[in-house]
């Protein structure tokens, strides 16, 4: 995921008033010719739900806060990396 695209989600979810972690994955479809690895028709798998677990316990503002941290973290360690986007189409060339 690319820097800002992460930014912005992160900040998209600590703005979202006392949504719980499993509402916010809720309603978002898996495209056709992919698995979704956490959740099986929008229940968690049962392998994941400890992390899932973990991740609404420590609530929008604690996750937006870590995320910062490693941004922060990852700046000042001079670490870079590059964001590729491509359509499926590209991928198929």
């Amino acid at each position: 995921m690319c820097p800002t695209s992460a930014s912005k989600r992160v900040t998209s979810v600590q703005n979202q008033s006392q949504t719980s972690f499993s509402e916010t994955t809720q309603g978002h479809p898996v495209p056709d010719g992919h698995y979704n690895e956490a959740f099986d028709l929008n229940k968690p798998r049962r392998h994941w739900q400890y992390l899932l677990d973990s991740i609404e316990t420590l609530g929008n503002g604690e996750l937006h806060d870590r995320h910062k941290k490693a941004s922060r973290i990852l700046r000042d360690d001079g670490a870079t990396y590059t964001c590729l986007l491509y359509t499926s189409d590209a991928a198929d060339e």
